[in-house]
């Protein structure tokens, strides 16, 4: 199933009564990976893919507000700048507490605010650049900075 919606700041934890219903339906391991496929254009509120489960993929063109997967268990989300705008990668695309709680899933963006990765214990991700107080009380998962401070970072927080 694929569709294409638009998103406003008011759409706040969008995923998460669809991954209920699925849970409810088919447990928490949720559904075969790409069954579902929702691509959003705008700007979306808190919670952006907040709780999450395996077998849906949130595709956003635009910016994400606080609180992105959290708590998610599974499923992917993945969040670039709008096409049409004149879009820095100083300016961040999705803003703070990403993946908080995340005990599974996958995320990909440009730029993340502060408070990334906190508390994540199995999502997978992959960033640009981060601002500050990034992945800690961390106990699993992957992070994958492209950001060129890495070398300073890395030595303050492992990354197994």
């Amino acid at each position: 199933m694929k569709l294409n919606l638009n998103i406003t700041t008011v759409d706040r934890t969008v995923g998460a009564i669809l991954s209920g219903a699925i849970a409810k339906k088919y447990g928490n391991k949720g559904l075969p990976n790409d069954t579902i496929n929702i691509n959003f254009n705008g700007i979306a509120g808190q919670s952006f893919g907040g709780y999450l489960i395996n077998g849906i993929n949130l595709t956003l063109e635009g910016e994400a507000n606080d609180y992105v997967g959290k708590s998610m268990n599974g499923g992917t989300i993945a969040i670039y700048p709008n096409t049409r705008t004149n879009f820095e990668i100083e300016e961040l695309n999705c803003w703070n507490t990403v993946l908080y709680g995340a005990t599974g899933g996958s995320l990909s963006s440009g730029a993340a605010g502060e408070r990334f990765c906190v508390r994540n214990s199995g999502a997978l991700t992959v960033v640009e650049e981060l601002v500050t107080m990034h992945v800690n009380i961390w106990t699993g998962g992957e992070v994958s900075l492209l950001d060129p401070l890495v070398r300073i970072w890395a030595p303050v927080c492992p990354v197994e």
